[in-house]
């Protein structure tokens, strides 16, 4: 049986023939491609020199355990109260942003965070709902659990009436800033919107300060915590204000010769001024003054003891009464 003849394609049927096959198979490529991509994700991107991270295709870079970990979240026990809660949460949104976990991981990490009764708690939990209703636990979900168990009515309603009697004390102006922003972060429901934080803030601040940030508009809480700290630290330097447990007022010291107590008179020519003796009253039990006794005239006096010298002569041995020295005449 003779062959079948076969007719020769030219070079353009070729083309054509190869260019359909290919259309026909490229979008199976690319489903495949992506497939691929998805199960087998590109590892996290290497320091380069410098500390600088070599990403061309810029490309997000997968969080991992051992990425997490090593953003060094904190750990939390559980009997830190309501503003170690309010810590660990804020540290640990702060870790998961700069690793960049997912949110199908964030459960998962920050629960190795856990440590005595938090851990207990938290294994009572996975007990109680299963594992696959924690996996579909959300962050939020997490938040709001760990504020019931952590912070009781009790001690929230505690923290509430601080927070309304909250007062700056003195000049105490960073003091009363920072304590203000705890318990905001504590109890948002106190300060929200914004407008209600700006008016609790100057609530507490001191009478003198609030009368003046009272007569200026001011828009951003910022803004009123910035003029608030200039007021104060003007009316601290013009001692309208003073710190707790400074005097008050614009007096001054005394000056250290009035502390020093009497000035000792000095040697010289005995005068009523000069040289005094004190003695014991009979009734008012003994000396009260700041005086030495003296060993020689058992008197209290200061400087040295001129009993036994005349006061005319200025010799020793005899009173001014038993003196015998002629009194010079008085010239006029």
């Amino acid at each position: 049986m003779a062959p079948k003849h076969v007719p020769q394609m030219t070079e353009a049927e070729i083309s054509q023939l190869i260019a359909q096959q290919l259309q026909a198979v490229i979008p199976t490529i690319e489903a495949q491609v992506n497939t691929d991509i998805n199960a087998n994700p590109q590892p996290n991107p290497q320091p380069g020199p410098g500390g600088q991270i070599n990403n061309q295709n810029n490309v997000r870079p997968i969080c991992t355990y051992k990425h997490f970990m090593e953003c060094k979240p904190m750990e939390f026990n559980g009997t830190e109260g309501p503003n170690g809660l309010v810590k660990w949460i804020e540290k640990s949104e702060s870790v998961l942003n700069i690793s960049n976990c997912p949110g199908d991981c964030a459960i998962k990490y920050t629960a190795c965070t856990f440590t005595d009764h938090a851990l207990n708690w938290w294994n009572a939990i996975v007990q109680s709902r299963g594992q696959d209703a924690i996996n579909a636990m959300t962050w939020d979900d997490l938040k709001i659990l760990m504020r019931e168990r952590f912070c009781p009515l009790h001690e929230i309603q505690k923290l509430e009436h601080e927070f309304w009697n909250l007062q700056m004390q003195g000049a105490d102006h960073v003091g009363y800033t920072n304590c203000f922003n705890k318990l905001a972060r504590i109890l948002p429901d106190m300060v929200r919107p914004e407008s209600k934080r700006i008016e609790r803030y100057i609530w507490g601040l001191a009478p003198k300060v609030r009368s003046i940030i009272n007569s200026v508009e001011h828009l951003t809480m910022h803004g009123v915590v910035a003029r608030s700290g200039t007021v104060t630290y003007d009316m601290v330097r013009r001692k309208i204000l003073t710190m707790p447990g400074e005097p008050a007022g614009n007096k001054r010291e005394a000056p250290e010769s009035s502390r020093a107590g009497p000035a000792i008179p000095k040697r010289g020519k005995a005068t009523s001024q000069s040289y005094a003796m004190t003695t014991p009253t009979g009734n008012s039990g003994g000396y009260k003054g700041t005086a030495p006794k003296c060993n020689k005239c058992t008197l209290h006096h200061y400087g040295a003891c001129r009993a036994g010298i005349c006061s005319r002569c200025h010799k020793s041995g005899h009173y001014t009464l038993n003196c015998k020295t002629p009194l010079e005449p008085t010239r006029f």
